[in-house]
Parts: C-alpha cells; sequence; structure tokens
C-alpha cells in the first residue's frame, strides 16, 4: 500500500478506535445524570460549558460517565 493511502486511511482508524472506547463504556444523559445528582439539567449544563464537571461531547449531545462523576465529587468532598 503507497504511503500516501495509509496515512490518509490512519485518520479514519483513530477516529474509529476512539469511538470503540465509548462504546465500552456506559455512557448517560444529562437528564438521567441530573436525577441521580438530584440537580437541575441547567445546573449540569452550565457546569458542562465551564468543563467544571467530567464530561463528553458526542456530537452535539453531552453524556457522563457515572463512575468518573462519583470520583470526582469524591474528590471535591476531600479537598473541602
Amino acid at each position: 500500500m503507497p504511503l500516501n493511502r495509509l496515512f490518509g486511511f490512519l485518520p479514519f482508524f483513530m477516529n474509529f478506535l476512539y469511538r470503540r472506547s465509548f462504546m465500552d463504556q456506559n455512557l448517560i444523559g444529562i437528564k438521567e445524570m441530573a436525577s441521580k445528582l438530584n440537580v437541575p439539567v441547567s445546573w449540569l449544563y452550565s457546569r458542562t460549558r465551564t468543563n467544571d464537571i467530567p464530561h463528553y461531547k458526542v456530537g452535539k449531545y453531552v453524556r457522563f460517565d457515572e463512575s468518573e462523576i462519583w470520583e470526582w465529587l469524591k474528590q471535591l468532598n476531600e479537598a473541602e
């Protein structure tokens, strides 16, 4: 395979691997996360805009890894 074709394929392959890693995680939506945290959806949106809370953008959608959120909360409480 010529190098230019190989390098042209590389970004596609890396994107595939990146997306595949998301499929292995259990990501939840903003409404479900707000319900679990007992906070308004608007509070979560404001924290994602300022990158104060760990989150993922999947296109225009915001997703959360629940285990990352609980770890983040634990670290916040330990810092106080």
